[in-house]
């Protein structure tokens, strides 16, 4: 990410959106009397920023050219799924949270593709569904979501930082790519384009 629009970023993450409400503007539908952070969720969201997570050594126009890709993905949440539109394809998420803990946690599970598009596969030969263990809150409006890239865990903070690639002896360095989603009005999702194989 270019050097400005990272300090920018991080300028939101220390301290801008703490400048709006601790709580943020109401979202439609949500109670603030409400117990559970499930309501806060509801609704069709996009991504205003997103910061870490590329390879250390990738150049600044791929990134920009890959936030591009990312920022047209649409992240609708209804009860306890998630649906990534884009412009390709849509991905089904189980959406489970725990807010007992600090951070907060959001864990997501792919569901698979319905009506299946080929034959079955036989179960041994299905790739294992994805599952992606995040971290998230809401300040200001936004929903921030941050999760590890090249490895499995789930980070600790809202930092985002690079992957670094291993160097002989040494083991690589996950990555934490740190999303923040702003709630939009409009019901529209990209249009999905036919791809050939």
């Amino acid at each position: 990410m270019p050097t400005r629009m990272l300090a920018l970023f991080l300028a939101i993450l220390a301290g801008g959106c703490a400048s709006k409400s601790a709580s943020g503007p109401t979202e439609r539908g949500y109670d603030p009397a409400s117990t559970s952070d499930s309501p806060r969720f509801v609704g069709l969201w996009s991504i205003d920023t997103l910061a870490g997570g590329w390879p250390a050594d990738m150049p600044d126009q791929e990134q920009r050219r890959e936030a591009d890709l990312f920022k047209q993905q649409r992240f609708e949440f209804a009860g306890n799924r998630l649906t990534i539109t884009t412009p390709e394809r849509q991905m089904q998420f189980s959406v489970s949270l725990n807010e007992t803990v600090f951070p907060k946690e959001m864990t997501l599970l792919e569901l698979p593709e319905q009506p299946p598009k080929q034959p079955a596969t036989p179960v041994a030969n299905r790739p294992a569904p994805e599952r992606r263990e995040c971290i998230y809150k809401f300040e200001g409006g936004f929903l921030f979501v941050a999760y590890s890239v090249g490895i499995d865990t789930r980070p600790s903070e809202f930092n985002p930082r690079p992957k670094v690639r291993a160097k002989p002896g040494e083991p690589e360095q996950p990555g934490v790519a740190l999303l923040l989603l702003r709630r939009i009005e409009s019901t529209a999702k990209p249009e999905l384009r036919a791809t050939t194989k």
